[in-house]
């Protein structure tokens, strides 16, 4: 929490001193305000640093700092992940989350696994996509073609159709995560790797 405050304070000193130096070479002349008040953290998260914020116990428990001191807690999560963590697993920095609608904290944790290569053999053309927010998807395979899908097209289209529908017609089948629908099937057979950045 304290570096948290103390990273904040120094990225509005710093904007500070850049804003007296724009207003001294002319190139602005409002006054830099993020300082007159004391900044307000609305979010209930924090970043813990694994070791000296957070760390396993060896009976299934985790300690983890906070401003009355530390705690030791129970924790549950998926069955997999918590082997890797009782193994031994290398974890790296961690946040901790409130999320309002079940009134709960998470201690969302990375893990690096040791996972195996892929094996290329058995796809023949493998496809990139990149998910955003002005451009819908940016698909590239591995001859460098490109394939561009505007948001605010996709935006309109989903507008209409959602004016269109009444409240008694029936809603569109969703996919389970990881499925590919027809249309993000290649012409070939290629399969499609999405990922978001």
């Amino acid at each position: 929490m304290e570096r948290q405050v103390a990273a904040n304070y120094k990225t509005q000193w710093t904007k500070l001193k850049q804003n007296i130096q724009a207003r001294e070479r002319g190139f602005t002349k409002r006054r830099y305000k993020g300082l007159d008040a004391a900044p307000r953290f609305v979010s209930r998260t924090l970043e813990y640093q694994y070791q000296r914020d957070y760390s396993w116990k060896k009976d299934g428990r985790v300690s983890i700092s906070t401003l009355a001191g530390r705690i030791v807690l129970e924790f549950d999560g998926y069955t997999k992940h918590l082997e890797s963590i009782a193994q031994g697993c290398e974890t790296g920095a961690a946040k901790l989350s409130y999320q309002k609608s079940k009134k709960q904290y998470f201690l969302i944790v990375a893990l690096n696994l040791d996972l195996p290569d892929p094996r290329p053999t058995d796809h023949k053309n493998v496809v990139g996509v990149d998910v955003g927010q002005r451009y819908h998807f940016v698909a590239t395979d591995k001859d460098g073609q490109s394939l561009f899908e505007k948001g605010r097209q996709s935006a309109s289209e989903k507008t209409s159709s959602l004016v269109q529908e009444s409240p008694s017609s029936a809603k569109a089948p969703v996919l389970p995560r990881g499925d590919l629908s027809p249309s993000a099937v290649g012409k070939d057979g290629s399969s499609l790797i999405a990922t978001t950045f």
